[in-house]
């Protein structure tokens, strides 16, 4: 790994290593849903380094994220810190893409569940049925008209039923 690439890699770590919740990595290969830090795999990430694309780790305060548009690119961190703030926001819950019928059994097994397209994850709950993601939309405005528009969003958690 070169220079730069691992200087934005250790600052990502350095921010991530105190927090609790739950990371969503995207790899050329793969992708990632987990308790963080994480628990099946503590390894995996680091191992693959010159395959992601994108990582969040994320809880109800805070959004650490490293990304990059694809392999030839250096990475960018942003961190969205909600914590003693006063941020204007909207929650929405979504859905995650499971396959209920056909991954019940797998789910049973090894809390996987395939996506109705066929892929296959780890899903770190208790239960699969009415599994969503909270996204929280942050707010800001137009200088000019002062017209609200979103700014950003973020992963707050992973939650079921």
């Amino acid at each position: 790994m070169d220079e730069k690439k691992q200087g934005i890699w250790e600052q990502w770590r350095e921010e991530t290593k105190q927090m609790e919740g739950y990371v969503l990595a995207e790899l050329t290969d793969c992708y990632i849903v987990d308790s963080w830090p994480l628990l099946r795999t503590p390894e995996l990430l680091e191992n693959q380094i010159n395959k992601v694309l994108e990582v969040r780790v994320f809880n109800k305060e805070r959004e650490v994220k490293l990304f990059r548009g694809d392999i030839g690119r250096e990475f960018r961190m942003r961190i969205l810190d909600e914590k003693g703030k006063n941020v204007e926001y909207y929650d929405e819950e979504q859905y995650l893409d499971i396959d209920t019928k056909r991954s019940a059994k797998l789910f049973n097994d090894t809390h996987e569940v395939y996506a109705t397209g066929g892929g296959r994850y780890y899903l770190p709950l208790t239960s699969m049925e009415d599994a969503k993601i909270v996204i929280r939309y942050h707010f800001g405005k137009y200088e000019d008209s002062g017209q609200a528009r979103i700014e950003d969003w973020r992963a707050v958690e992973l939650k079921e039923g």
